[in-house]
């Protein structure tokens, strides 16, 4: 890690949100590309999670946002124990807004919507 560098810190409980959308690999070893960030598949987690932790979740995520939009140089950093990648800080922040922008969409369904999980999103 360079001086100009940053490493990226994960509260517990979003780690373990995103931890638990790991669907394509794992982050070990493919990075950011293991994980699932669709509304569809955030929908049994946010079923079992209380309000209040998925509200704690899209914090932990604004204020990481904020934290790494305000970066002007260097790289952003997560060892292979969480997220395994290295970034940009524009790349990293457009990738933390995805997690927000599914999350956001989960958190708005009705309760129908909330409740039925579309088995063709499990089959690909």
């Amino acid at each position: 890690m360079n001086a100009n560098d940053t490493q990226l810190i994960l509260t517990p409980l979003l780690w373990q949100f995103m931890h638990d959308h790991e669907g394509y690999c794992v982050a070990g070893c493919c990075g950011a590309d293991a994980f699932v960030i669709e509304a569809e598949g955030m929908k049994h987690w946010v079923r079992t999670h209380k309000s209040e932790v998925c509200e704690q979740v899209l914090k932990d995520l604004d204020q990481l946002i904020q934290s790494v939009s305000s970066i002007k140089e260097g790289k952003i950093i997560s060892e292979w124990e969480q997220i395994n990648q290295v970034w940009g800080p524009r790349d990293c922040a457009n990738w933390l807004r995805s997690w927000e922008t599914e999350l956001k969409l989960v958190r708005q369904m009705s309760p129908e919507e909330l409740a039925w999980d579309d088995p063709n999103f499990y089959e690909g």
